[in-house]
């Protein structure tokens, strides 16, 4: 495995395309939450320490993954590792917020059609990935997590009413989406 592993060479062009895949992905949970509530407005710190910590996040687990294909190691030493970049991008992305807080950055407003565009340009880029990845996972946990949210806040419920009816839809959905996917893979593999 380790003769194997030295002699293949990483494809770091392949994996390039990926990146932006990563980064707006992320970020489209951030600002669909962001959109719910108005215009967007966000510090320069924030914008800038998100965008390094995908990055890092992203370049930790290519190498957490690397490190386990070319080591035989027990399951609960794979897991450490692969825990690792997550544990250190949650760190640095709570540190980032920290210091934003304590030293607060000059804030970035994008207004009203400046925040629409944004949401329609992560709105297209989500149809896009979910087309080409040849999956729906990324717009159903979106919808999931916000539209329940958004129709209950238009109603006259009270605050608790509204959260536990929220949760209970989005798991609801996330549920069906699931099942639904694993009646499809069964019946592929019947097939």
């Amino acid at each position: 495995m380790q003769s194997i592993s030295a002699e293949m060479k990483t494809d770091y062009k392949d994996w390039m395309k990926f990146i932006p895949l990563v980064i707006i992905g992320g970020m489209s949970y951030l600002v669909f939450k962001d959109l719910i509530n108005g215009p967007l407005s966000y510090g320069l710190l924030t914008i800038i320490g998100t965008m390094i910590c995908i990055l890092l996040f992203f370049a930790g687990v290519m190498a957490a993954f690397r490190y386990t294909a070319s080591r035989q190691l027990s399951k609960w030493k794979e897991f450490l590792v692969i825990l690792l970049p997550c544990t250190l991008n949650f760190l640095f992305i709570g540190g980032v917020l920290l210091i934003d807080l304590l030293y607060p950055s000059p804030v970035i407003h994008f207004g009203t059609i400046g925040s629409i565009l944004i949401g329609l340009l992560f709105l297209g880029f989500i149809i896009f990935f979910s087309v080409w990845a040849k999956t729906f996972i990324l717009p159903v946990t979106l919808l999931a997590l916000y539209l329940p949210e958004l129709a209950l806040s238009q109603t006259s419920l009270d605050e608790i009413t509204q959260i536990v009816i929220s949760m209970t839809a989005t798991y609801s959905i996330i549920g069906v989406y699931l099942l639904i996917i694993l009646k499809r893979e069964k019946g592929k593999a019947s097939v």
